[in-house]
């Protein structure tokens, strides 16, 4: 269902919180995978989670997901998996760069959760370029919910409670940091914050990474996208 909404477009624009607050609650939004690009005029389907506290799959829920490129928006079709994740099926009418929009639907929340600008091809055009790790790694920092509770100078835009270790200036050993985000309750990160005596840890849950989702997060991370654009060559 496509939509042109002027008003709507422009409030997506500015709305760009990362949470859903309300009463004391809150809640992350996860994707289990995020394409990289998208085909116009092909149905994409987009699978995510909605995790309270950024931890606890919260299942029940009415999640709502549109797409906008300028004045149009378009909604997707929902429904809902056994195992408390969600499912939002969308086809995009052109190319060109659209933004998808996603309301947790965590207590009645009208917020909405952006995602970077996706790169929405034709069905004739060749596919783009791949992303250098870094830019991939900066828009799966938005798209897996790290920028949810962990502040990041290259995404401020994003509203973030900063619960976890704020990543400003923040460099990791790699390896240390990929075992981290493939398995986090198995780090030696998980401990940074406490000790035997005040055991106050670091949590995060375990997404499910692939190897190059690491490398991308642990690129961006480490130096940023800006980083990653400087070290490219210039001819």
């Amino acid at each position: 269902m496509i939509r042109r909404s002027i008003g709507v477009a422009v409030l997506g624009a500015f709305i760009a919180p990362a949470l859903a607050f309300a009463f004391g609650g809150w809640a992350v939004i996860t994707l289990d995978k995020l394409p990289e690009y998208i085909v116009a005029g092909t149905p994409v389907t987009i699978s995510f989670a909605v995790r309270q506290h950024g931890m606890t799959l919260l299942g029940g829920l009415h999640p709502f997901v549109s797409a906008r490129s300028g004045t149009t928006v378009v909604d997707a079709t929902m429904s809902a998996r056994p195992d408390s994740h969600y499912v939002a099926t969308v086809t995009l009418p052109r190319d060109g760069v659209w933004v998808i929009d996603i309301r947790s639907g965590f207590m009645n929340t009208t917020m909405t959760t952006p995602l970077m600008p996706m790169r929405v091809v034709a069905a004739d055009a060749p596919a783009p370029a791949p992303m250098a790790d870094a830019l991939r790694g900066k828009h799966l920092f938005v798209a897996k919910g790290c920028v949810s509770c962990h502040v990041h100078p290259e995404t401020a835009e994003w509203q973030s409670i900063n619960v976890g270790p704020n990543l400003t200036g923040r460099r990791y050993v790699p390896e240390v940091l990929a075992a981290f985000l493939d398995d986090p309750e198995k780090s030696s990160l998980s401990k940074a914050s406490g000790n035997a005596t005040t055991a106050s840890f670091v949590r995060m849950p375990r997404l499910g990474l692939d190897s190059r989702e690491i490398t991308s997060l642990v690129a961006f991370v480490n130096g940023g996208s800006a980083v990653a654009a400087r070290s490219v060559p210039r001819r």
